[in-house]
Parts: C-alpha cells; structure tokens; sequence
C-alpha cells in the first residue's frame, strides 16, 4: 500500500497458505522521496514487525544465528563427454613414478572448494571407478616422500589425509557402527558419573572426590576393555578394501623408515588414521558419525571424553600418560601397556591380507552403498488409514529403519511382532504435507507402489508419518531419497494435502485419483557420507576445480603467454573420443603438445589435462547454448 501522502511505500512479506490463514513474515517501508524516477535500485531491507504489535512484544528478541554457506551448482553432461576425462584421471593414479602425482598436485593448488569436499569427490569418483587404492597410493606416496621426521607423518589436513579420511568413513561406516556402537549406547543408556580429576570434583562439592575417582577408573577400565575388545576381535568383520589400504600404507611407511629406531613408525601410521581419525572421533562426537541421534548430556560426554583419551594413549603406543595437561589420566596407565601390545597385535592381522582376496568393486554394492548399510533408524508417528475421524488415536508410535534395501516398520527397537518391509524400489514419492493436511507439523508422506505382476505383493500404500521437529522431517526426507536415487519410474507430482470430505485439501480436486498438484522435489538432499555413488557428478566437480584454476595451469604448463583467450570455431566439434592431444583448435594450448617433453612427463600430463578442461568447457558452452 502507498500512504496517502503518496511518500512511503509498505510492503507486507506473508507466507501464503491457499486454505488457512497466512503467516506474518515481517514488512518494510520504503520512503519514495529519496529515489530518483527511471532509476534502478538494487539494495536489501530489514524485515521489521508489524504494526500492529504492541510495544512490548515489538521489542521482544529472539536472538540471532549466524551461518557460514557455501554452494555449488553445476551442470552435469551425459556420462559419455566426460570418458576421456575420466579415463585420463584413471591413468594418472596408475603411474607409479614420481611425476604420476603432477595432477593431483595442481589440483591441491588450484582447488577453490576446502579439502573435505574436494578429497570426498576424489574418493567417491576413484572408488567408483575400482582405483580408490592407486589414488590413496599415491597420495599418501608423496607425503611419506617429502616429511623427514616420522613424528610429524599424516598430522596435517593434506589432501592426502583428508582423503584417506573420507575414504573411512564411506566405505566403514557400518563395520565402525558393529565394533563400538553397543558400547556407545551403554554409556549413553546407563548415565554413571565418570571423573578422575579430583579437582573437578572438588569444585563440585564432592566430599568423597577419592571414592568416586576410584569408582570411575573401575568403570572407564569396564568401559574401556567392552571397546577394546570388540575392536580387536573385529579383524574379519573390517572391510577388506580398508584392509588393503592399511596394508599398502603400511608398506609404504616401513619402505621410507628403515632401521630399529623407527619400528614403530608403520604401527603409528595406520593407528594415526584408523584410531586417531576414525574410532577416536566417533567416540568423541557420536552423532557426527551417526552413531546416535541426539547429542549426550554433560556426564555422558565427559565419560566418552575418558574414553577417548584412554584409546587415543594407546593407539599412540603410549604405555603411560605422562603429559602435564593429563595428569588426571595418570590412574589408567595400569591398564596401557596391555592396551599397547594389542593395538599393535591387531593392526598386525589387519595388514595381513592378500590383494587377491579383494577387489575394489566388491566394496561398493546396491547403486553405490556398502551392502546393506542403515542410512536412518527411530521412531516416527504413523498415521492409520483405516479410520475416518481425525483423532489421536489415528497415530501409532512406531520404529522405523531405512536401509539401502528397505524401508521397514514394527512396534520397537526389538522388531518383534508384526513387522513390515517395503524394498526401496518400491518407493516413488517421498515429500513434506502440508501442516493443514491432518492439521499437524511435520508430516511426511511415502508412497509405495509394488512393482507389477510379482505375486502376493501388498496393494500401492501410502505412508502418513510425523516426526518429532523439523530437523527429523528433514533427515528423514532426505535419506529416503538418497536410498530411491536409482529408482526407476518415479512419480513427477503429488497432493501435499489429504483427501477428505470427498476432495484434496490442497487443490480441491474432487477426484481421489487426480493426478498431484505440485511438483516432486526427488533430486533434493543432504549432504553425507552415506551417499550414493554418483560417477559423473564427482567428474563433473573435479573438472569444475580445475576449470576455475584454468588460468594458473596455464602460467605454470604452458610456454605461451597465459592470456587465456580460446578461439574454438563452431565447426571444430570435438567427439567424446578426441582425447586431449588431438583437439584440432587454434588457442593457446596450441604450442603446450610441441614442447610436452620439455618439463617432464608431470608437465606433459598437466599440459593434456588442459586440452581435456578446454574440451569439457566447450561441451558445456554447446549445452548451455541449445538449452
């Protein structure tokens, strides 16, 4: 609206709903004599309360939260455009000699996105392609090369350990799940005070600060000896590609340090990645690893803190805790030498594995997942769909598990009784319902569509479910879409609303087989380890990288002058075939092929690498064009 004075324009921002009312979102004024007429303006404004609020709530805060976002969007080609890319890539893992790492190096030079996200593409793209191992070869290759002191070996964030670190976590993720989680629930279910720093406990008011340390280093030796135990015993339960990695970085650590004073540098090698990057941080932090739900308490924390400190000791093969800031660890040392010599016992069995035994592509199973991984478990209120009123009693609490293969249902943990199971092909539609649907938040809605013609199966369903807040709506959606990403024939549109009194809540419709009104939004997820593996995406983000460091590659490889300017005619379509030597155009990779042997077979792979960004570039530039 504009004031009668004709002065300052208001405008009210609401969040519209077609059949209830609409939400508030704030408004703002935009006083009309400072702009100037036939100009644009571009410029933010706060959103403001109401005016009708009154004073008291105007002033009520709600506090504030700042975030740190960062996004990536990219196009993706048709698999075939991205084969000599990725054929390439393939090579240059392959190449044992030195120069073989000239690649992965520029791409840690020139890399715009952080080393977690890059160093996740890159195993997720050599993993499925069956070369993760030459692609952590290699990596972890040149950093044992270029560090002189052992001490020092993996203690950075290089795209080396970086990569080895996500190269854990999407291939292990359910072995780490089996080897700790039962005593990770045991801490959290059970809740015992666990402290050894009588200071601490002295702050606290504790009078018998002596008899609860002596109580706590009986529970944290329990809690400690359940862990070891289930870790040490699990040498045929871990993955046979994390096994072989093990052993290749073992080899390649022993081959480095030589001699009877770095014995143990191959032992601290793989016990700094599978310990000190991998169970350790699990224990510290069990909902990062999706160990658990919720965040634990304050006691519970403290007691896995102990916890981690007693692995953390160990794994470094320390048999006593000597350091200045850890003197309350000092009543745990009785139990470290033992502690010692199993580490170094189990990481003994682990590398002793024949490569023969296991082949990259046995790892990864179902469209990209390690066989039978559960991507979401909890509980969830189920709506029943037998009756007809809208009441409470419509709603069963009810323990829902997601895994790779199904989606399945009971009345608890223990599935026991009347359980169901929907394989994930089955799923067609996962997607948020509006709040006036059954007049309550959070609801999400699974449609299940068995596939035709197999006997004895159910009729198509769809599952009404509630979850407890947004975050677990959104976690749920999320991984049931992951888990149906291969999935064929899916449904296009759904009805967010409900069908009631005889038409949708959403659009009206008095037809309950209508066709949906609204578009499905299948394609939209969360990030995490669990993803499926998608081969071209991965391609697409690696070239991305290096398309962005373009201009630096060519100062550094290439004998011309770096001005970047391509003049690729419009009758030099290149074939996907065409490989990066044979690019028949006139730019200023023109003279990089004549002098590839001048700078070595590093410079020369470097020089192919940006004939293949510049054939890349130009299928996208095709694409955009006729889009």
């Amino acid at each position: 609206m504009v004031t009668r004075q004709h002065k300052t324009l208001k405008v009210t921002i609401y969040n519209w709903d077609k059949f209830t009312h609409n939400h508030f979102m704030g408004q703002i004024e935009i006083d009309l004599s400072e702009l100037q007429m036939d100009q644009r303006y571009k410029t933010w404004y706060r959103l403001q309360h109401s005016d009708h609020l009154k004073g008291k709530d105007k002033k009520k805060e709600l506090g504030s939260l700042r975030l740190k976002v960062q996004c990536h969007e990219e196009r993706i080609l048709d698999t075939q455009f991205y084969t000599p890319f990725v054929e390439f890539m393939l090579n240059v893992v392959d190449d044992k000699r030195p120069e073989g790492c000239a690649v992965l190096t520029a791409l840690e030079e020139v890399m715009t996105m952080d080393r977690n996200s890059v160093a996740h593409a890159l195993v997720r793209f050599y993993l499925a392609h069956g070369s993760v191992l030459p692609l952590l070869d290699v990596l972890t290759l040149r950093e044992i090369n270029s560090t002189s002191k052992p001490a020092t070996l993996f203690r950075g964030n290089s795209l080396a350990s970086k990569s080895f670190d996500q190269f854990m976590k999407i291939v292990a993720l359910p072995y780490l799940h089996a080897t700790i989680a039962p005593v990770i629930d045991a801490i959290y279910t059970e809740k015992k005070l666990c402290e050894l720093d009588t200071e601490q406990l002295r702050q606290s008011n504790k009078s018998s600060a002596g008899k609860v340390v002596e109580s706590s280093v009986a529970l944290l030796g329990e809690y400690t000896k359940l862990m070891m135990d289930s870790v040490f015993s699990s040498v045929d339960q871990c993955p046979g590609l994390l096994r072989m990695a093990l052993r290749q970085l073992w080899a390649r650590v022993a081959e480095r340090f030589t001699g009877a004073e770095h014995a143990n540098v191959p032992y601290l090698a793989v016990s700094g990645f599978l310990f000190l990057r991998f169970f350790v941080p699990a224990v510290l932090s069990p909902k990062l690893f999706a160990l658990r739900e919720e965040h634990p308490d304050q006691r519970t924390e403290r007691t896995l803190k102990l916890l981690a400190k007693v692995m953390q000791n160990a794994s470094n093969l320390q048999e006593e805790d000597g350091g200045k800031g850890a003197v309350s660890m000092h009543p745990m040392n009785c139990v470290m030498p033992e502690s010692v010599a199993r580490v170094k016992t189990f990481i003994q069995s682990l590398v002793q594995i024949d490569q023969k035994e296991v082949s990259a592509e046995r790892g990864v199973k179902d469209g990209g997942y390690i066989h039978h991984l559960i991507l979401c478990k909890g509980f969830l209120w189920k709506r029943n769909t037998s009756t007809a009123s809208g009441g409470s009693l419509q709603y069963r609490k009810r323990y829902f598990e997601l895994s790779n293969i199904a989606l399945t249902y009971s009345q608890n943990e223990k599935q026991v009784g009347d359980v169901k199971s929907y394989p994930v092909q089955w799923i067609k539609v996962t997607e948020k319902m509006d709040e006036g649907a059954f007049h309550r938040k959070h609801m999400l809605q699974v449609v299940i569509v068995p596939t035709p013609g197999m006997p004895n199966a159910p009729p198509q369903t769809a599952l009404h479910l509630q979850a407890s807040d947004v975050n677990e709506q959104n976690r749920w959606v999320s991984a049931i879409r992951k888990a149906c990403l291969t999935n064929r024939d899916m449904i296009p549109v759904y009805h967010p609303g409900a069908f009631k009194n005889g038409k949708w809540t959403c659009c009206r419709t008095p037809a309950s087989q209508e066709p949906g009104c609204s578009q499905c939004h299948r394609g939209i997820t969360m990030g995490d380890w669990r993803d499926p593996l998608d081969p071209d995406l991965d391609a697409q983000i690696l070239f991305s990288q290096f398309l962005k460091g373009r201009q630096s590659l060519i100062k550094k490889y290439s004998p011309d002058d770096g001005s970047g300017s391509s003049t690729r005619g419009s009758s030099s379509s290149p074939t996907p075939s065409s490989g990066a030597t044979s690019l028949g155009h006139d730019d200023e990779l023109g003279g990089a092929s004549a002098a590839a042997g001048d700078g070595g077979v590093g410079d020369k792979q470097c020089r192919d690498l940006l004939g293949l960004v510049d054939e890349l570039k130009w299928y996208h530039e095709q694409c955009s064009s006729s889009a």
